[in-house]
């Protein structure tokens, strides 16, 4: 009979434990920050692989806001594919 009562309290304070944790807090887990991408927009596809860089639109993301167009020739370049001298 003392057994049973004894399992009887057992069950009964197990019962009245209380867990103030949240779910986020329990399931949180540090994570490796040298894999994140600080600093620039990252587009991944569907199946969550990287976009080439050759196959964005860049008119979308510039018009977007997420990065300025640059230019796609230095000031040096451009003063050498003008024509020299008369244009007649």
């Amino acid at each position: 009979m003392q057994e049973m009562r004894e399992r009887q309290a057992a069950l009964e304070a197990k019962t009245q434990e209380r867990y103030f944790d949240t779910t986020s807090g329990e399931n949180f887990d540090a994570k490796d920050l040298t894999q994140n991408t600080v600093g620039r927009k990252v587009m991944k596809t569907q199946d969550g692989k990287m976009v080439p860089m050759a196959s964005r639109d860049e008119n979308f993301i510039v018009e977007s806001g997420m990065y300025r167009r640059t230019a796609k020739a230095t000031d040096d370049e451009l003063r050498q594919r003008i024509p020299q001298g008369d244009y007649t």
